[in-house]
């Protein structure tokens, strides 16, 4: 019974360690508002567009040998595409402010 209580305790130490650590990383004070030329953002489109296309090629080879259904996969890619999309109309930039919002409200 002690083991079983011991073992318990220290699960739990250790998800409330981690779930602290990873809010802890995220520094909402350093995220700003970046203006990119047209040369970067060609760069970055470039990028995330070849990044993208390597995702879709894994998933179509998930989808040949079995590992995925072609149901599933195809909902992957279109999930893909609408993140692309995004991505594409906040010009190539990530949004990470969705972590912090509620301490920038203050």
């Amino acid at each position: 019974m002690r083991k079983l209580l011991l073992s318990l305790t220290v699960i739990a130490l250790v998800c409330l360690g981690s779930v602290t650590s990873a809010s802890a990383h995220m520094d909402c004070e350093e995220i700003n508002e970046v203006n990119l030329t047209d040369a970067k953002k060609s760069e970055l489109e470039a990028l995330t567009k070849t990044m993208f296309d390597q995702k879709k090629l894994l998933i179509s080879k998930y989808v040949e040998f079995g590992v995925v259904s072609e149901e599933t996969g195809e909902k992957m890619v279109k999930k893909l595409d609408k993140r692309y999309q995004k991505l594409a109309e906040e010009g190539f930039i990530p949004k990470w402010n969705k972590y912090c919002k509620d301490k920038t409200k203050k």
